[in-house]
């Protein structure tokens, strides 16, 4: 992928602008690269569209988080989440991110790699949901 010059500092980032629009300077996970990171872990950090999460990810594929359930899978080198009560819905896409890493934190990225939150990776169930 053809990169630009054009460079953006965004919360202490470095963002480099690409055809494909704002990809972080790190590269993006891979389906098994997202598995190891997050499978049995904790999530804390802010998203765009959610504010202040804090997300366990079981070994089972639920995101247990205060105030909501959800599920999770990887596909396509993607973490993909439907609710919980969508579990039956096979009409329901849900949504999709990719990922990278930044230092210890991890990224949150929509599918043209435009930022849209940050978080610091903990061990096991954290917060005992």
């Amino acid at each position: 992928m053809k990169r630009t010059l054009l460079t953006t500092i965004f919360g202490g980032l470095l963002f480099v602008t690409t055809s494909a629009g704002a990809v972080p300077a790190s590269e993006l996970l891979t389906g098994p690269q997202i598995i190891e990171r997050i499978a049995g872990n904790t999530l804390e950090g802010r998203r765009l569209d959610m504010g202040h999460v804090v997300e366990f990810y079981s070994l089972e594929g639920r995101v247990l988080a205060q105030g909501y359930e959800a599920l999770w899978h990887v596909e396509d080198d993607q973490l993909c989440f439907q609710q919980a009560s969508d579990r039956l819905d096979d009409h329901d896409p849900g949504y999709c991110y990719r990922l990278s890493m930044v230092g210890e934190d991890l990224q949150w990225l929509d599918p043209d790699g435009k930022f849209e939150g940050q978080a610091r990776v903990l061990p096991g169930n954290a917060f005992g949901f």
